[in-house]
């Protein structure tokens, strides 16, 4: 299947000359296993910029095997791990979406989503970046250096960024940072709706 975009010719032979380059390094490495693993059950190939090989969204391949438990079982066992869910206020705290996007930003890895889940929660709570307003940034908001600008073609939210408007001569350090914190909250809960 071959497509046209504004990017450039995507095609899905990028995919297959990138599944072809993993399977080479295993053999390379010598890691015989995985790659009897990867070839013997289900594996998907994904971008590691998200979006997939049949959409156009091909930065670099990388072959994953499929989890030995299911996707919906590691979510729920990811929020067994946590007493209390609460991140900055009860209207915030840990759900399914969350821990969801946690384990793939992981790849599956359990571990290592239950520690960095962990830590996210200690900065909300002392950041708590879901409770800026419009009334906490009135200088930058102003400026319109950077915005949630809806959604790109795989469905993922955009925020627009113009380093013009950003004048180092006349803002409030602390006031930039609650802008953009501000505008990432937006932008991961537009995505999640």
């Amino acid at each position: 299947q071959i497509r046209d975009n504004k990017a450039g010719v995507c095609c899905l032979v990028y995919a297959m000359l990138g599944a072809v380059g993993v399977l080479m390094f295993l053999l390379a490495q010598q890691k015989l296993g995985k790659l009897l693993e990867i070839l013997t059950n289900k594996c998907e190939f994904r971008s590691v910029f998200g979006g997939d090989a049949t959409h156009g969204h091909m930065k670099s391949v990388v072959a994953s095997a499929a989890p030995l438990v299911p996707d919906g079982d590691l979510v729920e066992a990811l929020i067994a791990q946590f007493e209390d869910r609460v991140l900055e206020t009860p209207n915030h705290e840990i759900d399914r979406k969350l821990c969801k996007r946690f384990l793939d930003g992981r790849n599956g890895n359990f571990d290592e989503a239950v520690r960095k889940l962990k830590k996210y929660q200690v900065w909300r709570r002392s950041t708590q970046p879901g409770l800026i307003s419009l009334k906490d940034i009135p200088t930058e908001f102003a400026t319109r250096k950077s915005y949630h600008h809806g959604f790109d073609r795989a469905g993922r939210p955009v925020i627009w960024i113009f380093a013009r408007r950003h004048d180092k001569w006349r803002r409030d350090v602390n006031e930039t940072i609650r802008l953009i914190l501000m505008c990432l909250e937006v932008a991961i809960h537009a995505g999640e709706a």
